[in-house]
């Protein structure tokens, strides 16, 4: 028997006796591997090529490596003479180490035809986490999170702002310079770590993103859970709290301090100083509604930061 010949037939005398024709069609697959700048998920005008990366393109259906192939100085890949058929193309998780994750695997399995062309394009990058799961990371994880900007960069005294989404919100320090206020679509590129005993972004890169969401709900909350964050659950949200009773005022060299009370304990509201707030009429005995975000102040209680003087109103 003969495998992977066809035996022509004959004819007459010996004209095209013992003709084989082979099949051997074959194809290739090439491609490029590049480096997720943005967190888009998609290969950008300033995303670069990574060089080095070594792929896997394993049979259909088998653990059969039939080719590693590595990317080239601009992140390029072509591997030829592969037999016809399916293929699944990878990354091995030992060319990812712990920091970085695949973010795009475009057409990973992929079915080669006679003379035919596969391209595969991989995205490798930073993992893309809920607000909620880059809090819980170690510190040191560089990440992405997506949300909406709920104070404006550079309105507080201390330079920070705060980002949420639908799972909760963080502060974010040390920003690169960018223009961002309030109600921004951003995604944020950052380092997990902590102030004051709470977790924050640190060292931050903010992109600005066309497409825009609805602010997060503020919740009305009482002066005793505002002042634990209800048990850290709302640690940098943006909140509010009505009809609460100033029972003390002092100022400090970050702004006016209001201590105020609704009877379920007491909370302080900052008035931060870089904004310029009027605190004429902020008396004891006064009553307030307040919204603003949540702050730790490193002591186990959390501050009230109003954002601007249309977060204050004298009842």
């Amino acid at each position: 028997m003969l495998i992977g010949a066809l035996v022509a037939g004959t004819g007459c005398g010996n004209t095209g006796a013992d003709k084989v024709l082979s099949i051997s069609a074959t194809g290739q697959i090439e491609g490029g591997v590049y480096f997720d700048e943005n967190g888009s998920g998609l290969p950008d005008g300033t995303d670069p090529g990574l060089p080095g990366v070594s792929l896997r393109i394993v049979a259909w259906g088998t653990r059969d490596t039939v080719a590693q192939p590595v990317t080239t100085a601009n992140g390029a890949f072509t591997t030829s003479a592969l037999p016809v058929g399916r293929y699944l193309v990878s990354v091995p998780a030992a060319e990812l180490g712990d920091t970085v994750a695949v973010v795009q695997l475009a057409d990973s399995v992929v079915n080669l035809l006679p003379n035919g062309t596969a391209t595969v394009t991989v995205g490798i990058g930073f993992p893309k986490l809920t607000i909620a799961e880059a809090r819980a990371q170690p510190v040191g994880t560089k990440v992405f999170v997506e949300g909406v900007a709920l104070t404006s960069l550079g309105v507080f005294g201390d330079t920070t702002t705060h980002v949420a989404d639908r799972s909760a919100a963080v502060r974010v320090v040390r920003v690169q310079p960018v223009t961002q206020i309030t109600g921004d679509s951003v995604r944020l590129l950052g380092t997990v770590s902590t102030r004051d005993g709470q977790p924050v972004l640190e060292d931050v890169r903010i992109f600005i993103l066309a497409f825009s969401r609805p602010l997060p709900p503020i919740e009305t909350v009482t002066t005793g859970q505002a002042a634990s964050a209800a048990g850290g659950r709302l640690d940098a949200a943006l909140i509010k709290v009505a009809n609460v009773a100033i029972s003390d005022t002092v100022t400090t060299p970050d702004g006016f301090v209001i201590t105020a009370d609704d009877g379920s304990g007491t909370l302080e509201i900052l008035l931060d100083a870089n904004i310029g707030f009027v605190t004429a009429g902020l008396d004891p005995g006064v009553a307030v509604d307040a919204t603003g975000v949540l702050v730790p102040n490193g002591t186990g209680a959390w501050v009230l930061k109003p954002r601007s003087p249309l977060d204050l109103s004298i009842r």
